[in-house]
């Protein structure tokens, strides 16, 4: 099991939602991809705000 911390958390629930709606895709043949490149756009800038403002402690 993989534990987040807790300043990870809106990347994880990020990462879960594209891969939802990757499945969700697969599954219908629904074409999501607009979607789904916005979430993923949206994470990149999530993480790289998160990570670039972190403290050693």
């Amino acid at each position: 099991m993989v534990s987040e911390l807790e300043f990870e958390r809106p990347i994880v629930e990020l990462r879960n939602k594209i891969a939802e709606l990757k499945e969700f895709a697969k599954n219908t043949e629904v074409d999501l991809s607009s979607e789904i490149d916005k979430l993923e756009n949206r994470l990149e800038k999530v993480e790289n705000d998160i990570y670039n403002h972190l403290s050693p402690w």
